[in-house]
């Protein structure tokens, strides 16, 4: 008898296939509900992270649009559009004038351009970042000294929210 044979099998006797256990249709429900509950935190940590990527949250967006320079022209254009009760335009021309500027920033920026003065160049945000920020005007000054451009962008980006091309814009005009 070949050795490789379980005793009290045949040699040509197929072997015995095992019955399958049947399954627990409650086994089945509660697997799916972990599976489940296991998409939805995924998706809810996932939700969390994309908005602390973004940046900031609406209010806080309100309160650094000074940052974000425009020119008189573009102003008064988005200020005619406002008066006419067209904001969806107003948006459209000031994203068009600044692609840096995300959705949320430009209906932000339409109305606080329709109710206040806004900068219109970077020297002017520069100025109104050392009475408005000095922390970080502090913070940027020894990086501004050294040459650090990298660095104070990322700075900017980080406590103001700007884009990278606005932040970069904002940087060099920091080092003139």
């Amino acid at each position: 008898m070949p050795i490789f044979l379980a005793p009290g099998v045949l040699a040509g006797a197929p072997p015995a296939v095992a019955q399958a256990a049947p399954i627990d249709p409650m086994r089945v429900v509660f697997v799916l509900v972990l599976v489940l509950l296991g998409i939805a935190l995924v998706l809810v940590v996932l939700s969390k992270w994309l908005r602390w990527r973004q940046g900031f949250s609406a209010p806080r967006q309100r309160e650094l649009l000074w940052a974000i320079p425009v020119a008189p022209d573009i102003q008064q254009a988005v200020r005619e559009l406002v008066r006419a009760d067209d904001r969806v335009r107003a948006v459209k021309v000031l994203r068009e004038a600044i692609p840096a500027v995300s959705l949320l920033q430009g209906k932000l920026l339409v109305d606080r351009l329709a109710e206040h003065e806004h900068p219109t160049s970077y020297a002017e945000v520069v100025r109104d970042l050392r009475e408005r920020e000095p922390e970080l005007a502090q913070r940027l000054r020894p990086l501004i000294e050294h040459k650090a451009e990298i660095e104070v962008v990322r700075l900017l980006r980080e406590r103001l929210g700007l884009d990278l091309r606005i932040a970069g814009e904002l940087a060099k005009s920091m080092q003139e």
